[in-house]
């Protein structure tokens, strides 16, 4: 059996974890699976966030299961790396944005 790096939360060292950015940088490090964390918006909509309340990675003491997804959708993850060249990259992504980005990836497994 071959064997398979596993990117938590994407690459969470450089980029804020579970963004879009982290994920697009674990593939280009040669990651083959990716973990993720799913919590359900109010209108039940797959948010990729690891926490429930979104103070520690956005800076808003609100919890996802008391917000709609539009709501969530306008938010950006705490970047502390100073890089801010793709903001979109750095919104709190649903899981459907994810998936839609992996499809240029088919041997990455989520």
């Amino acid at each position: 059996m071959k064997n398979r790096l596993i990117a938590h939360r994407g690459d969470m060292v450089t980029y804020p974890e579970n963004s879009m950015m982290a994920i697009q940088s674990a593939i280009n490090l040669g990651f083959s699976c990716i973990e993720i964390d799913i919590q359900l918006s109010k209108d039940a909509v797959p948010i990729v966030m690891h926490d429930k309340n979104l103070q520690r990675t956005v800076g808003v003491n609100k919890n996802i299961c008391e917000l709609t997804s539009e709501k969530i959708g306008a938010y950006f993850v705490n970047n502390t790396t100073g890089q801010e060249n793709d903001m979109e990259m750095l919104r709190v992504p649903t899981l459907q944005a994810i998936v839609k980005m992996l499809n240029d990836y088919p041997v990455i497994t989520l």
